[in-house]
């Protein structure tokens, strides 16, 4: 399609020795049907990466591998926390996302649950979900303390304050009913998890 000729003349630069000289139709089918691939992937997340967040992400590391150009570093068993991210972070991505955009993404999230420090999300628990009222917050590690911020859909702050072991009781009463996101941060870690008011 026309396009997404400067992601040929990107894929016919970047891959020279998939080019016979001259090339030949076949080739240039495969990088056509490669780019065009490509380029649906990208829309779907730059989709899915909405706000407010009304289109979960269900991405696939599969669909992500035949981005071009290559996505390094893509690891199956992150696929939730990749689609995750997406639905938190809706600002981080164009639409249609780029390469670039997307392997912002991976990079983050591998590193994130390559950190040791990741071990946190095993000590805390947030519930209920969907909640009406209140949600908890509770951190089952002496000692942890984790910064705790809760945003709405246009990543406007509602909550914010540290948390520490136990059980931590915060009213969202005053909220309106729908998405919103909780940060959870502790040290150089970062995680995110969607809750429903309703």
């Amino acid at each position: 399609t026309a396009s997404n000729e400067a992601a040929y003349q990107a894929y016919i630069d970047a891959n020279p020795t998939l080019f016979a000289s001259p090339a030949t139709a076949a080739e240039i089918q495969a990088m056509v049907s490669a780019v065009n691939t490509s380029a649906g992937v990208l829309t779907q997340i730059g989709n899915e990466g909405d706000a407010p967040d009304t289109l979960n992400s269900v991405i696939t590391v599969s669909q992500m591998e035949t981005i071009v150009p290559a996505i390094i570093g893509l690891v199956t068993a992150n696929e939730s926390a990749y689609q995750d991210y997406i639905d938190a972070n809706p600002t981080l991505f164009s639409s249609p996302a780029t390469a670039a955009e997307v392997q912002t993404m991976v990079n983050a999230v591998n590193a994130l649950l390559s950190n040791t420090n990741f071990t946190l999300l095993d000590y805390i628990s947030i519930y209920p979900n969907p909640a009406a009222e209140f949600i908890n917050i509770k951190i089952n590690l002496d000692n942890l303390d984790v910064q705790v911020n809760i945003y709405d859909m246009n990543s406007r702050i509602l909550y914010s304050n540290r948390l520490k072991f136990n059980e931590n009781q915060i009213s969202i009463d005053n909220f309106d009913n729908g998405i919103y996101i909780i940060e959870l941060k502790q040290e150089k870690s970062v995680f995110y998890k969607k809750i429903i008011k309703k």
